[in-house]
This record gives structure tokens, C-alpha cells and sequence, in this order.
């Protein structure tokens, strides 16, 4: 699955092996509180879903549950410099029925990994929202306006060569498609 990043307009993909791509919740006894879709590890030894190379990324959110005890998502980065994946969440979802984690990152050319905690028994991944720093002066979203009757354009602005954070969020639409939306 490829899509681009808001802002800086990165390409990235998804892979996803082992893993059921639902756009709703088929599971509300166990979630009765999740209204969206989710990703659903299989009972397997190789459930994966592995996110490209990102210039950088600071953060990540999650939300993961399980429908029994010592189970979720595990969350590995790899980026510039490591040998290997990082581990960066290892604990099982509690509350079962959705838990949220927050990992600081800290790097660049970063790839995440998501793997299943328990490999005999599913996983569910509700939400993940990636944080990093965007330069905003490479690729301006605005291309003018004006203020106070004077017009400014994006190309002027942008000189100041800022840093911005985004936070893009990745949630499931009913026509099982990933849709990118950004809030600040």
C-alpha cells in the first residue's frame, strides 16, 4: 500500500503480511468501544506490518488490544546508524480492550515494524499516528494570501526555512482504504 505523507508530501508504504485489513469492527463484543476499523494479526509465526523509510520521525502513537491476556502489537524502528531493529514497545495491550502507547523515536531515515506479541493468538492495531519534523519551507502548502491588504506569497515566506511538527494520522475508512488525516 503506498501513499504520501501531508506537508513535506514523502512517499511511504506499507507492507502487510499475515495481517487482516478490516475497515470495521467486526469484533464489537470484545471492542465495544472502538468504532473504526483495525489490523488484525493472524495466529501465526510471521504476522508483520512493516512501514517504509521516513526522513524522520520523533514519536509514535498506538493503539492496540487483544481478546485475552499477555497479547498486542510489538513496535521495532530501525533507522540511521542501527544495525538491527530497535525495540521500542514490547508490553501487552491492557486493557485488552484498547491500549494506548506512546514511544518517543528520535530518528531519521527511521522504518517501523509491528510484530504480534503472542503468535498463537491475534493482535489488533486500531490506531498509529506518526510524529516528525517537517521543513516547511521545501514545499510550501499555502501559495498566497493576503493580510491587511498587503499580499504575501508561500515562495517569500518560506525563506525563514522553519520547522514544523505534523502529525499524521492513519485511520480506516469504510472503503477499507488508509486515508492520511492531518492535525496540528
Amino acid at each position: 500500500m503506498n501513499a504520501k505523507t501531508s506537508y513535506s508530501h514523502e512517499p511511504f508504504s506499507f507492507t502487510i503480511v499475515d495481517t487482516e485489513v478490516s475497515s470495521t469492527n467486526k469484533n464489537a463484543g470484545k471492542f465495544p468501544s472502538w468504532k473504526g476499523g483495525y489490523l488484525m494479526a493472524s495466529k501465526r509465526s510471521t504476522p508483520m506490518v512493516t512501514l517504509s523509510a521516513l526522513q524522520n520521525i520523533t514519536k509514535v502513537h498506538f493503539k492496540h488490544g487483544a481478546t485475552g491476556s499477555q497479547r498486542g502489537w510489538k513496535l521495532e524502528a530501525k533507522g540511521a546508524g542501527d544495525a538491527d531493529w530497535v525495540t521500542l514497545s514490547n508490553g501487552p495491550a491492557e486493557p485488552i480492550t484498547g491500549a494506548d502507547v506512546d514511544v518517543d523515536v528520535n530518528k531519521t531515515n527511521c522504518q517501523l515494524r509491528f510484530t504480534n506479541l503472542t503468535t498463537n493468538q491475534n493482535a489488533y492495531l486500531f490506531e498509529l499516528v506518526i510524529y516528525g519534523k517537517v521543513d516547511m519551507s521545501s514545499k510550501p502548502v499555502l501559495g498566497s494570501f493576503k493580510a491587511n491588504g498587503t499580499a504575501f506569497t508561500a515562495a517569500t515566506a518560506s525563506k525563514n526555512r522553519l520547522m514544523a511538527r505534523c502529525k499524521p494520522r492513519l485511520t480506516f475508512q469504510k472503503s477499507s482504504k488508509w486515508c492520511r488525516r492531518p492535525t496540528l
